[in-house]
C-alpha cells in the first residue's frame, strides 16, 4: 500500500511513484493544479468584486456630493445634520475629509442604523395611553402618572427611545445628564444609542468622589442635588433628560449644575409636561430649549 503526502502545491503524490516522475511531469502537473486553482477560485473573487465596487462607487459619490455640501453656506447645515449621526463618538464631522474616512466612519454606522429594527411608529398619543394615571397620590387631589408601565411595554419604549433619538442624533450632544430615577432609564438608553455619555443627577449624598451640589425648591421646603466633578468637558454640549416637567424648579437646578462645570444645555427632554405648573416657562425664560412628547 503506498503511502501518500500533501505537496504545498496541493497535489497528492504517492510515495512510489513519486521518484519516477520528471521534473518536467512535475512542473506540468503543478501548473495544471494553480490552473486548477484559479478556475475553481475565480467566480468567488468575480463575485467579489461585483458586490465591493458598486458600494466602493457609492461611497465616493456620497463623498464627492458632501464635500460640495460643506462648500455651501446654505448647504453645510444639512450635510452636518446627515453625517453627525454616522459619525464616530467624540469626533467633529470631519468624515467627508477623505473617501477613507467616509467608508471608515459613515458606512459602518449607516449599516448598523439601518440594521437596527425601528419600532418608533407610536404616535405621541399611543405612548400616552402606555402611561398609568393613579388618582389622590402622593397625596389627595394629585394624579401620578406612573411611566413603569410604559417602560415594560417593550414597543411602546422602543418607540420613546426611537423619537429621540432621531431628534438629538442632529445635534451632536456628548453627554445626557438625567435625573433619578426614571430619567435615568429614559436618559441612558437614549445616550446609549447615540453613541453619547451618561451622567447621573441624583440627591445629595448618593454619589461617591468629588462633586458638586445646589439646593432646588421642593413644595414648600428645599432639597439638595449633586452631580460629580470631571465627568462634563467646558464648552461640552449636553441634553438635559427627565421624565415629566412640573415646575421646572429641579431641571432649572441642573442646568446650573452643569453651567458650573461648564457644560452647555443643547435642550431639556421630557416625556410628560404638565403644562399648568408652568415648568416650560420657567426653563425658557433662561433661554433653553425645552421638548417633551406630550403635554396636558
Amino acid at each position: 500500500m503506498s503511502n501518500y503526502t500533501t505537496t504545498a502545491n496541493g497535489w497528492m503524490i504517492g510515495a512510489g511513484y513519486g521518484p519516477a516522475l520528471s521534473a518536467a511531469t512535475k512542473a506540468r502537473m503543478t501548473r495544471r493544479a494553480k490552473y486548477l486553482g484559479l478556475f475553481l477560485v475565480s467566480p468567488f473573487v468575480g463575485l467579489a468584486y461585483l458586490v465591493t465596487f458598486p458600494l466602493v462607487g457609492l461611497a465616493m459619490l456620497a463623498w464627492m456630493a458632501g464635500k460640495a455640501m460643506m462648500k455651501s453656506k446654505a448647504a453645510r447645515p444639512v450635510a452636518l445634520a446627515i453625517v453627525a449621526p454616522f459619525s464616530r463618538p467624540g469626533s467633529r464631522p470631519p468624515v467627508l475629509d477623505t473617501p477613507t474616512g467616509f467608508l471608515v466612519n459613515v458606512a459602518p454606522r449607516f449599516a448598523h442604523a439601518c440594521a437596527l429594527p425601528t419600532k418608533g411608529s407610536l404616535s405621541a398619543m399611543d405612548i400616552r395611553s402606555l402611561i398609568r394615571q393613579i388618582p389622590d397620590f402622593p397625596g389627595p387631589g394629585q394624579t401620578y402618572y406612573d411611566l413603569t408601565t410604559l417602560l415594560a411595554d417593550g414597543p411602546g419604549f422602543h418607540a420613546v427611545i426611537d423619537r429621540l433619538a432621531q431628534r438629538y442624533a442632529p445635534l451632536g450632544i456628548k453627554k445626557f445628564a438625567c435625573m433619578e430615577w426614571r430619567g435615568f432609564i429614559i436618559g441612558a438608553a437614549l445616550a446609549y444609542r447615540l453613541d453619547a455619555g451618561f451622567v447621573p443627577i441624583r440627591k445629595l449624598g448618593k454619589l461617591p468622589g468629588e462633586t458638586i451640589g445646589r439646593q432646588h425648591e421642593f413644595g414648600h421646603t428645599s432639597e439638595p442635588i449633586e452631580m460629580s466633578v470631571n465627568v462634563i468637558s467646558p464648552g461640552e454640549s449636553v441634553g438635559l433628560v427627565d421624565d415629566m416637567l412640573a415646575t421646572g424648579a429641579v431641571s432649572e437646578t441642573a442646568v446650573m449644575l452643569i453651567g458650573e462645570l461648564g457644560g452647555k444645555v443643547a435642550e431639556c427632554c421630557f416625556i410628560h409636561e404638565a403644562a399648568a405648573l408652568k415648568g416650560r416657562e420657567r426653563l425658557e425664560k433662561r433661554g433653553l430649549s425645552v421638548y417633551t412628547l406630550w403635554s396636558d
